[in-house]
């Protein structure tokens, strides 16, 4: 049964970057465009219940903004709005033409003051002597804001900053959407949006009953996990020379649901590195498994992996094809094979799944030097 038009639609083809080469990791852009669809409807439809919406994504008053809506038009939504200096904010809230809201919108990456502080100084000029406030919204799942991101901050002045989470955000649509009929719009779309969110385990701010039990799980066994991750990293050294490079050691990855380590290989092919993950993949949960299906064209089942990766650009631009047992797009050779697929007692489950990440590096070594 379908959960909404956005979990249907996840699997899409996102935005192109220069070179028209599509995005890796789609999943702000995404989710983004569905906010922007959630306030649209309701800004159409439910101007009232849009306000309890910003509101929620703002941190001002209801009353405050019914006030200032009401000295100009109805409120419009643009996202990827190219601005007077040339930079693009993530979605914003135009009112009479001037920006009134405008969000930066992160799931794991970060944004650096000086960008935020440069979105504040546009608002300021363009909604110059506007019969309204502005605000600066930074929209966020994991990333913490950057520090100085506060209103005491001088190069703020005149802007009201807020921080939200994405599960807050969703939660907030849907009660702004409180007994709308089951087939309106504005509430189609919004429960589509927390399903989304839902789906992508980010539909809660803070731990649940469930999740508390699943950390408690990890905190008497993860130390395992840990170990067997770090001990794979030293099974993917016969791809190049590690020596006096960064070294990653093991860590989640929870939006792509990956625990991984990494590190950075010189000589791969001639004078060409490349970096090198290698750990665990937990498919059923984060954006790994959509990114890697989309791009490669394989099926990815659900069952939990081992899985290594050898990541450069310039490597892949360099050797055509794909070794037996590895896959590729441009940016990545990926191989990776169900863990209990190897054998039943744990050591030498870890020693098989150690022997094969040796052999698929050593089969990709060979097609690198050869290619």
């Amino acid at each position: 049964m379908s959960r909404g038009i956005f979990c249907d639609l996840f699997d899409y083809r996102p935005r192109l970057r220069e070179g028209e080469k599509q995005d890796r990791t789609p999943l702000e852009d995404w989710l983004t465009e569905c906010l922007a669809s959630c306030l649209r409807s309701l800004l159409r439809y439910e101007p009232d219940r849009a306000l309890v919406a910003l509101s929620s994504l703002t941190g001002r008053s209801v009353e405050m903004l019914a006030a200032e809506r009401r000295a100009g038009e109805r409120p419009s939504v643009v996202t990827q709005f190219r601005n007077d200096d040339g930079q693009r904010p993530d979605l914003i809230v135009f009112l009479d033409e001037k920006p009134w809201i405008v969000v930066e919108s992160k799931v794991e990456h970060t944004a650096t003051l000086d960008q935020l502080a440069n979105y504040a100084g546009w608002m300021r000029e363009a909604s110059r002597e506007a019969p309204f406030g502005i605000t600066l919204v930074f929209l966020t799942h994991s990333t913490p804001c950057p520090v100085g991101f506060v209103e005491t901050n001088s190069v703020f002045a005149g802007v009201a900053l807020a921080r939200r989470r994405w599960a807050g955000i969703g939660r907030a649509l849907l009660q702004a959407c409180d007994r709308l009929e089951n087939n309106h719009e504005s509430q189609s779309l919004c429960a589509s949006f927390f399903h989304q969110l839902e789906d992508l385990n980010m539909s809660n701010e803070y731990p649940s009953s469930k999740t508390m039990a699943a950390a408690q799980m990890f905190m008497l066994f993860g130390l395992e996990m840990e170990l067997l991750v770090n001990s794979l990293l030293e099974d993917v050294s016969g791809i190049g020379n590690f020596s006096h490079q960064k070294y990653t050691s093991a860590q989640p990855e929870f939006s792509q649901g990956l625990y991984s380590g990494g590190r950075w290989a010189k000589s791969v092919r001639g004078t060409i590195g490349a970096q090198v993950w290698v750990g665990l993949w937990f498919p059923e949960t984060g954006s790994y498994r959509v990114d890697v299906e989309r791009e490669m064209k394989i099926d990815v089942s659900a069952a939990p992996k081992i899985f290594t990766t050898v990541d450069s650009e310039e490597l892949l631009a360099a050797v055509p094809g794909c070794p037996n047992g590895w896959y590729r797009d441009d940016e990545e050779y990926l191989a990776f094979a169900n863990y209990d697929t190897f054998a039943d007692d744990p050591t030498e489950r870890a020693n098989a799944a150690k022997a094969w990440v040796r052999d698929r590096i050593a089969v990709l070594k060979t097609h690198l030097v050869e290619g």
